[in-house]
């Protein structure tokens, strides 16, 4: 039987307690079938007497046939449920920390094993820290398979130069993905998880069509985990953009996109703990979209490309694009906390950043209208503003730009309403003991002039976003 909070020791002896507790989590199996338009998935994981079967529906338009469809793909589709299996381990293995993973249906080669062992180590890098867990790479877990059942790479499939999937998440950024896709004639299709009204209303507005060209996955945690989690096991955050790429890979799979367009910036690279590897953001990193792409090519197919289209520019750029168009302003919900109310909580990280970000663009009139207050004059925002700007020893744990982002964007506000900053409580602390923060000319240009050179953009799309950006900051 589980453990109960009593029995649990003090946190900080709690990671170790629960390794010896639970030496090894199984993968016990994978299984999908089709009924209609939609593609059921669920897996088994078992450590001691804890049990775990989570599920998940994806459902496409009507015009695909899954049952000829997922035929001639049977095997492909298989091997790319089983990867999904992979990395939902991730949020049930993180409640004991088990040291060895042991999974019982598959092959992993050694390399293979590697690669999760990575991602495991760095998607789990936020989780490990406010856990006061300190451990190397080659400790946190080991993968051992038992089985000599391996997949064939897929080299033959076609897919569709002209077939676009696009994650949609009702944030600005995927809206921002969305304006400059308006550009290219190609087919898209959009992919919703368990959607916001947000995400929903964001895909309406990029297309007519919206229910014929949207593919909706609808993932179930299962509650003995919630259940775990009440009784005092591990909880933390866990790389959901990595369990993204693997579920967008088998939609692209069935519709036979080649590109998988995210939308994560150039921002989503720096580390969270400043001088370490530790980043809430790495799985939106270019380093593990470059890992995902080889991982593909390796183990699965080389007939797909995962890459984000605004991977070479920042935020503030970001910002500049999704403005352009003013009904971005009412449809996107950048809030974590308040997403599944379709509010903006104005008392979070999230909020503030896109607040700042917003505010050097439009005025801070019109974008305490978006939000409903003036997030300046929140006291209670004050630590939260010191992270942004770089006065504490951590930024916030959160999807947010980078310090010298955030005070270029004060440094073009402070231009643009110079008379808040001797009012308004943030603004005025900022000018009174920050001062130095503001960012030269030098730097605000080399903010809004960036464009990255890592990044997976072919020339079309290079093409399309120097274009949209160099009239959206023009506006």
């Amino acid at each position: 039987m589980a453990l109960e909070l009593k029995q649990m020791p003090a946190k900080k002896k709690r990671f170790a307690f629960l390794r010896k507790q639970y030496p090894s989590f199984c993968y016990e199996e994978h299984n999908w079938f089709c009924k209609g338009s939609n593609l059921k998935v669920s897996f088994k994981f078992t450590s001691g007497d804890i049990i775990f079967q989570p599920a998940s529906t994806i459902s496409f338009p009507k015009e695909f046939d899954l049952s000829k469809m997922t035929a001639s793909k049977k095997e492909l589709i298989d091997n790319l449920v089983f990867q999904i299996g992979m990395i939902e381990m991730i949020s049930y293995w993180k409640a004991v920390c088990s040291p060895l993973i042991i999974v019982k249906h598959r092959a992993l080669t050694k390399s293979q094993s590697s690669w999760w062992q990575k991602l495991y180590y760095q998607g789990l890098g936020e989780y490990l820290y406010l856990n006061g867990i300190e451990i190397g790479q080659e400790q946190l877990v080991n993968f051992q398979a038992t089985s000599k059942h391996k997949y064939a790479v897929n080299n033959k499939l076609k897919s569709k130069e002209k077939t676009y999937l696009v994650p949609v998440g009702g944030g600005k950024d995927s809206l921002a993905s969305i304006e400059i896709l308006k550009r290219s004639k190609a087919r898209k299709f959009y992919l919703l998880m368990n959607p916001t009204k947000a995400a929903k209303d964001s895909a309406i507005a990029a297309t007519t069509k919206w229910k014929e060209e949207c593919v909706f996955i609808k993932r179930k945690i299962d509650p003995a985990l919630l259940d775990l989690n009440a009784r005092g096991y591990l909880n933390g955050h866990t790389p959901f953009s990595a369990m993204l790429a693997f579920y967008s890979n088998l939609v692209s799979v069935v519709i036979g996109a080649k590109y998988t367009i995210l939308s994560n910036e150039s921002s989503a690279n720096e580390p969270t703990i400043l001088g370490t590897n530790i980043n809430h953001q790495y799985s939106k990193s270019y380093e593990f979209e470059n890992d995902f792409n080889n991982y593909l090519k390796r183990y699965v197919s080389t007939s797909f490309l995962y890459f984000s289209l605004l991977r070479p520019i920042n935020e503030f750029q970001i910002v500049s694009i999704f403005s352009s168009n003013p009904k971005n302003l009412k449809i996107f919900k950048s809030c974590n906390v308040g997403s599944k109310r379709d509010i903006w909580c104005c008392d979070c990280s999230k909020c503030l950043f896109v607040f700042i970000l917003l505010s050097a663009k439009i005025g801070i009139e019109k974008t305490s209208n978006v939000f409903g207050e003036n997030l300046f004059l929140k006291k209670s925002l004050k630590h939260t503003f010191e992270e942004l700007i770089g006065r504490s020893k951590h930024k916030p744990f959160e999807c947010i730009g980078t310090i010298d982002e955030v005070n270029v964007a004060i440094t073009c506000l402070y231009e643009l309403e110079p008379e808040a900053f001797n009012s308004m409580l943030l603004l005025k602390a900022y000018k009174k003991k920050h001062a130095d923060s503001f960012a030269s000319a030098k730097e605000i240009t080399a903010i809004k002039n960036q464009f990255d050179k890592k990044h997976k953009l072919n020339p079309s799309f290079k093409k399309m976003v120097h274009e949209v950006y160099a009239k959206a900051s023009k506006g």
